[in-house]
């Protein structure tokens, strides 16, 4: 378990001072959270915070950050700086939804198959961070990751000597993800918005209807995405229902009340 200063198990005390503490945010109500835990002084001011920009994430995002997060955090010196997007394939384009070797990255569906695994998080967020942190010399660090005490199953066991993962709404300031809307709510801040992707695949009707009706211009670049995916692939869709994300009934308003969250439990974006 770690304490107040980012301890992890195993490390000593002189071996762990001499880490930067990076906080990855997600820019959700998690990582909202962090923010007014680190304001009100129950969690240590990282050294940096980070957030990484796929290209494709809400505006939504972008604007809770930058009118609430960002500003409230410039009282303490610290922002939540934004990586810019990778062009790893040197084409200046988004970051693709295929790997080099011809991978998916998004969990898509596929007729007569498995929802896909979801790879766009360590491709587009996980190693962006890392290699902007080896690149400004931050190593060896502590990375926090925004994971809360109802998604403990979504821990994992560092790999890398020189980057050490740490869950402070885990094992610093334990908090459900209840309990960090109710951080943000004492804080006296705007509810925070569910950080995602534009065209992630883990969208419900409820989010899918909200996109269309309140962000209809990246609504429009998910169903552009979405035609995309079966130029490759005739059977991917990013809609459940398995028909083009343009033609799918999204419902209406009051339909799947108990149908409030994503497909995933709160994001594996750093949330």
């Amino acid at each position: 378990m770690s304490d107040s200063l980012g301890h992890r198990p195993g490390k000593s005390e002189g071996e762990e001072r001499v880490r930067k503490i990076i906080w990855s945010s997600g820019g959700g109500v998690q990582s909202s959270a962090i923010a007014a835990l680190i304001l009100k002084g129950l969690l240590p001011r990282p050294d940096r915070a980070v957030i990484a920009d796929t290209g494709r994430e809400t505006q939504d995002t972008w604007d809770y950050l930058n009118n609430v997060v960002n500003p409230a955090l410039a009282k303490i010196n610290l922002t939540v700086e934004r990586l810019p997007v990778e062009d790893r394939a040197g084409s200046g384009h988004l970051p693709g939804l295929f790997s080099a070797s011809g991978q998916l990255l998004i969990p898509a569906y596929e007729v007569g198959l498995p929802k896909l695994s979801n790879f766009c998080s360590s491709y587009w967020k996980r190693e962006v961070v890392k290699r902007w942190a080896i690149k400004e010399g931050l190593t060896p660090a502590i990375n926090w990751v925004g994971i809360s005490t109802d998604e403990m199953s979504r821990i994992a066991t560092p790999r890398a000597k020189n980057w050490l993962l740490d869950y402070p709404l885990v094992y610093i300031c334990p908090r459900s993800r209840e309990g960090c809307i109710n951080e943000i709510e004492q804080i006296g801040w705007p509810e925070a918005p569910k950080s995602s992707c534009w065209l992630c695949s883990n969208r419900r009707n409820p989010q899918w209807r909200h996109l269309r009706d309140h962000r209809p211009d990246e609504f429009a670049k998910a169903c552009e995405e979405d035609e995309r995916l079966r130029l490759v692939n005739p059977n991917l869709y990013l809609h459940e229902s398995l028909v083009p994300l343009a033609q799918a009934d999204l419902g209406k308003e009051g339909d799947g009340a108990k149908q409030v969250t994503f497909g995933c439990n709160s994001g594996d974006c750093f949330v």
